[in-house]
């Protein structure tokens, strides 16, 4: 019998170490939304040196269980942007996980689920440059590899 494709959203399933405990997360990608996306060709930057900016930042919807992250992502040359990009992914977390990050009215997402979460929220947004950029100069240079390890370095506590 095959699993219906709903049922296979919620199989993604992350374990992670805390404080000698293994915690298992059940979530799902639930929606991707492409909120800035902006190519700026006035002057050509490719004969300039190349800047890059990018952060990342993680917000919450509590009522329906997700945990959203954004990437954002821009390329300047002498200050001026090339390239601007910023990407959301939705991500909904099980009720038995949910219980297990929240207590107290707070929410805490463990720094390895979060870097998880950045590291899928980072990877879409090359996909959606380069998608975006297709057949242009600027798909010259696609977004640099980034270690998402050595930005995200606790957890972070949400009120809810």
């Amino acid at each position: 019998m095959l699993t219906p494709l709903w049922l296979k959203q919620w199989l993604t399933q992350i374990v992670f170490d805390m404080a000698k405990s293994n915690s298992i997360f059940t979530f799902h990608l639930k929606r991707i939304v492409t909120n800035q996306f902006g190519t700026f060709s006035d002057n050509s930057p490719f004969d300039k040196e190349l800047n890059i900016s990018a952060g990342l930042t993680f917000s919450t919807t509590a009522q329906l269980k997700i945990i959203s992250c954004a990437f954002q992502y821009q390329m300047l040359a002498a200050d001026h942007p090339y390239i601007l990009l910023e990407i959301t992914c939705e991500f909904g977390i099980r009720e038995s996980s949910w219980t297990q990050l929240t207590n107290s009215g707070k929410l805490v997402l463990p720094v390895g689920f979060e870097k998880h979460i950045g590291v899928i929220t980072t990877g879409t947004t090359r996909v959606v440059l380069h998608a975006k950029t297709e057949s242009t100069l600027f798909n010259q240079y696609p977004m640099p590899l980034i270690n998402i390890h050595q930005i995200l370095k606790e957890d972070i506590i949400f009120e809810i």
